[in-house]
């Protein structure tokens, strides 16, 4: 049996690593292949075996149509993540990055089943509290001046 390869997008395999949090070594060792090929795939995009391209959507946790894509999808804003003091350091973890990615997916669902105005008047509330919490800061603020 002849073992099919496929020809991608390398920028979206790349996209799709950086999405998921991780680095190229890890991802090759997921892979069972050495670091320099999947550097390789990542630079050219030329000449990748379908069961390793299995292997990477299921360990990016996407569909194997994503790395069909001739363009690169736009990149989810992610929190800054205040618990490094070190810039550099400061990575959020692959199971935080799902979670955000999820909740993305369910956010633009809602968005698209009831519309933006229906959830913003549903919790308006929420902006009564953030002033209520604003007010609050407000008044110790002056009772410690004072």
């Amino acid at each position: 049996m002849n073992r099919v390869e496929i020809n991608i997008n390398p920028q979206v395999l790349r996209w799709a690593r950086e999405e998921a949090g991780y680095d190229p070594a890890e991802v090759a060792d997921k892979v069972d292949i050495e670091t320099e090929r999947y550097k390789l795939w990542e630079k050219h995009g030329k000449s990748i075996p379908l069961g390793k391209l299995k292997v990477l959507a299921n360990t990016y946790k996407r569909q194997l149509a994503v790395f069909l894509l001739p363009t690169v999808p736009d990149k989810l804003k992610k929190p800054k993540d205040f618990r490094n003091l070190s810039p550099a350091d400061s990575k959020l973890s692959k199971k935080v990055l799902e979670v955000i990615r999820d909740v993305t997916y369910f956010r633009e669902t809602a968005y698209e089943l009831q519309g933006e105005a229906y959830w913003k008047a549903r919790y308006s509330w929420l902006d009564r509290t953030k002033n209520n919490i604003t007010d609050s800061k407000a008044s110790t603020q002056n009772f410690v001046n004072f």
